[in-house]
């Protein structure tokens, strides 16, 4: 980022020059940095041209700098992840393979299968309240089912 600093009432003229050559910037935009300057000019991920911008400025008479735009982001929200596990449909296999065929998307042979092959895992690393989620449907249904942490 080249950083426009100090100019001096009788360089501001050749400073908004070198903004509409260098930084292709209409003459009203320039004039109107230069008055407010110090400002940010303009941001290339071109070094290379943003010291030349600089040395132009330098040399027009204005205090200039380049300097590195850093972006601090918030620290990452971590939700827990768990396994969902089928352990036993119980009584009624029809209620617990709709919630399967709802809250899973698989089709009718599927949620048969599922069904049949308890215990079973359903989902692996799921987030905490999807998890929790599909393991209370599943009880519900009549099923006995579990959500234990990933890992």
């Amino acid at each position: 980022m080249v950083k426009l600093g100090r100019v001096g009432p009788s360089n501001r003229a050749r400073v908004a020059h070198e903004l509409v050559r260098m930084a292709d910037l209409s003459p009203a935009d320039a004039e109107a940095m230069v008055l407010r300057a110090p400002c940010e000019v303009v941001t290339w991920a071109d070094p290379h041209r943003a010291e030349a911008l600089r040395d132009e400025i330098v040399l027009a008479g204005a205090e200039a700098t380049i300097e590195e735009r850093t972006v601090e982001l918030p620290p990452a929200i971590l939700v827990p992840a768990r396994d969902v596990t089928l352990e036993d449909a119980g009584k009624n296999a029809v209620a617990v393979m709709k919630v399967l065929r709802d809250r899973l998307g698989v089709g009718l042979a599927d949620a048969k299968q599922l069904v049949q092959s308890a215990p079973v895992r359903l989902a692996q690393a799921m987030e905490d309240p999807q998890a929790t989620a599909l393991r209370d449907a599943l009880i519900a249904a009549g099923a006995r089912a579990t959500a234990e942490r990933s890992g």
